[in-house]
């Protein structure tokens, strides 16, 4: 209704359009980004928007997909075909594979064998024992029994996982050589894992009765091929780039 200056009045009619506000965009986030990836991070918001418009500068019709590589807050607005904005945002974090720098054993100490598997890298890590046996996220493993062991440490944000295969050595305390096929030998397992690696036995009285490489299968409880008899030996061993282990076991013949 219209006022005129005759004090009369008129009336004219036309047509108003609601248009509904778009809804803010919904974005993955956190996402993260792999700095071992082979690409940049898809970053996609929903199609069928004329226009969006993104924080690090992209902007253009249809343009509902960038790639990024580095980490940061990433900001859409989108605009329909009404003018109408709507915004949406994600957060994108740098995570990344495992570097495994060192792994320290400790060895000869059962029950309290241990591994600690120190890493370096940007994510968030789980520490494996022999495919999954024992998950945890602290690096130290305790308890560990004697022989080759698998360890693997798994990025929990996608990134990757690493692995690497390690001794623990453990002797045993004794042995029967009875030829019953069962606990004949005495050898420490896993030897063959260090290259150049030597145990020399020795009787009470410090006289060297055997020496074993890391090819030999163990000692059978024989000197110059006649039987020594069930009493406690001592043994040396010898590592390259490790401390030198002494102890003592027992041979039972029964």
């Amino acid at each position: 209704m219209i006022e005129i200056e005759s004090g009369c009045f008129t009336y004219s009619e036309f047509d108003l359009y609601v248009r509904a506000v778009p809804q803010d965009i919904e974005l993955v986030s956190p996402l993260y980004y792999c700095l071992n990836a082979d690409g940049p991070l898809q970053l996609t918001v929903t199609s069928g928007y004329t226009y969006y418009s993104w924080n690090n500068g992209q902007e253009g019709a249809n343009l509902n997909t960038i790639f990024v590589d580095s980490p940061g807050i990433y900001i859409v607005t989108v605009t329909n075909e009404f003018g109408c904005d709507a915004i949406g945002k994600s957060n994108v974090i740098i995570s990344n594979e495992a570097t495994i720098d060192s792994i320290e054993v400790d060895c000869f100490n059962a029950p309290n064998n241990s591994i600690t598997v120190n890493v370096t890298g940007e994510g968030d890590y789980i520490y494996y024992l022999d495919d999954g046996q024992v998950s945890q996220t602290s690096n130290v493993f305790n308890s560990v029994s004697s022989g080759i062991h698998t360890v693997c440490i798994e990025d929990l944000n996608g990134c990757g996982t690493v692995c690497r295969e390690i001794a623990v050595l453990e002797y045993p305390r004794f042995f029967t050589p009875n030829s019953d096929g069962y606990n004949d030998t005495w050898r420490i397992k896993g030897m063959e894992r260090f290259p150049g690696a030597e145990v020399y036995i020795f009787d009470r009285y410090g006289k060297i009765l055997h020496h074993i490489n890391d090819n030999n299968d163990g000692w059978d409880g024989l000197y110059k091929g006649r039987p020594l008899p069930s009493s406690d030996y001592w043994f040396k061993v010898i590592i390259d780039g490790k401390p030198e282990v002494k102890g003592h076991f027992s041979m039972i013949r029964r």
